[in-house]
């Protein structure tokens, strides 16, 4: 049937001879997908598994029986949520590329993390964020290889609070505590900074 059959192809030019194979099953939303192109010197294979949010591609081709280019892709999302992109090259500038991404939690508390890698380098983030009653804190950290992070915490409701940013600028700290208090009428606000500048430092 149209959703579960296989098919093989042999075409002949001159002395060159090329074959190819498909394999396709299709179950409720799951899809599965094998395809491969062969000749003397070229072959290409490419295979998809799972469904739209769930699944794993990839795609490679060899020439001469040497793997020049690849893709592999990965989606979860199931729960948390997943996604991976591998790329290899044979361009010296981009030997492997490959990007992951993470999110673990729900809206009001969540990590974040993601990883890009270029060669030998690797550029990593990760934010995190959490939200209960009238407290809210959030961080935010990059690796790209200096070190960058900011963390901002806020506690209290909106008329009676205390709010706190620490920040590390590649090993060059960085404070700021703010309260803020509005009850009976009254007024009363503090700030308090501190920084590794010379021109702003408390």
């Amino acid at each position: 049937p149209w959703y579960n059959f296989q098919n093989d192809m042999t075409l002949q030019l001159a002395n060159e001879k090329m074959s190819g194979e498909t394999q396709f099953s299709l179950r409720g939303d799951s899809m599965k997908l094998k395809a491969a192109m062969t000749n003397p010197s070229i072959q290409l294979n490419i295979n998809h598994d799972g469904t739209l949010l769930n699944f794993k591609d990839e795609a490679v081709l060899e020439i001469s029986g040497r793997p020049l280019y690849s893709v592999k892709t990965e989606l979860m999302t199931s729960g948390d949520i997943k996604a991976v992109l591998d790329v290899r090259t044979p361009f010296r500038k981009l030997r492997n590329f490959g990007i992951t991404f993470d999110h673990n939690g729900r809206l009001t508390n969540f990590r974040n993390s993601a990883t890009i890698k270029i060669n030998r380098e690797t550029y990593s983030g990760s934010s995190e964020f959490a939200v209960g009653g009238n407290n809210l804190e959030a961080q935010v950290s990059i690796l790209i290889p200096e070190s960058y992070s900011l963390r901002y915490t806020h506690k209290g409701p909106m008329n009676d609070f205390t709010c706190r940013l620490v920040g590390d600028f590649n090993g060059k700290p960085l404070t700021a505590d703010l309260g803020f208090q509005f009850l009976g009428g009254n007024l009363e606000t503090s700030l308090t900074l501190n920084t590794p500048w010379r021109i702003v430092h408390s």
